[in-house]
């Protein structure tokens, strides 16, 4: 019976959080995260036995394989890996039949509830975690600088992030630029994007002549406490207008990938088999 999920993975944010909720839903599933790949000792794996470190041989011989980093380097070698691949980054493509896309929280989230995004339109508010662990570090630096009254050096944004919101659909800097080049190819709807000086938080106003499938997204629910909504970042509110529909969204963007990441496990049934 099929018992070992592989991951590769550059970046810690992701992983820690999946690792986290893979140790609590599959607790008897061995991991193994290559080693040549991540410096592995810098990362949290939750000091669980079941988490080892696995050369590029070890990783091909697990039986459902999840990518979260660019992984052009070793395409060849993957084109020979035979089990389930999760991909969260778009690069493996049709290196193999059994490929599950996990898409961008922001296209997985308004495909749930949209079938035709074409008459919506808003303002969607993006956390810095949308460029992993740099990001957060970068604005967690700036923070500490700003109240140490230090003078801030050249960031990865080239951007002053605390206490500011930064109108993002027309900056010419190249991270920024291509991650919004990126959403907008993928979501064909009139939004205005920013970025908040938040770490994970996504918060999404949508406005919309149809109504919203919310049934669609099992983690988002009505409230009408926006204290609430926005602190447990897993919530929802409806607004019925004359004519319209006015929905906003907070949500975690970590939270959000690890939860198709999960479900995506949960769907396959032999991993599911070893959870119960």
């Amino acid at each position: 019976m099929p018992k070992q999920l592989g991951i590769i993975f550059k970046d810690e944010l992701i992983f820690s959080e999946l690792i986290k909720s893979i140790n609590e839903i599959f607790p008897y599933l061995e991991v193994k995260v290559m080693s040549n790949y991540v410096d592995i000792h810098k990362s949290n794996i939750n000091d669980s036995n079941l988490v080892k470190v696995g050369s590029v041989k070890e990783i091909l011989e697990t039986d459902c394989l999840i990518i979260l980093c660019d992984i052009n380097s070793i395409k060849d070698i993957i084109k020979s890996y035979r089990g389930t691949i999760i991909d969260f980054t778009g690069y493996v493509g049709n290196l193999t039949e059994k490929v599950i896309q996990i898409e961008d929280p922001l296209v997985y989230i308004l495909n749930k509830l949209f079938e035709d995004l074409s008459d919506i339109s808003g303002n969607i508010y993006l956390p810095v975690a949308i460029f992993g662990k740099m990001g957060v570090e970068e604005l967690l630096k700036q923070m500490q600088d700003l109240f140490n009254f230090n003078t801030a050096k050249d960031s990865f944004y080239n951007l002053n992030l605390p206490f500011n919101v930064i109108f993002l659909d027309n900056l010419d800097i190249s991270p920024i630029k291509n991650y919004i080049a990126y959403i907008k190819e993928r979501i064909d709807a009139d939004f205005s994007y920013r970025l908040l000086p938040v770490m994970s938080g996504i918060i999404m106003d949508i406005f919309s002549v149809r109504e919203p499938y919310l049934n669609g997204i099992e983690y988002v629910d009505t409230y009408n406490d926006l204290v609430s909504l926005v602190n447990n970042k897993d919530m929802s509110i409806v607004k019925k207008g004359v004519n319209f529909y006015s929905l906003t969204i907070a949500c975690d963007y970590i939270k959000v990938i690890v939860k198709q990441i999960t479900s995506c496990l949960k769907n396959l049934e032999s991993i599911d088999d070893i959870s119960r």
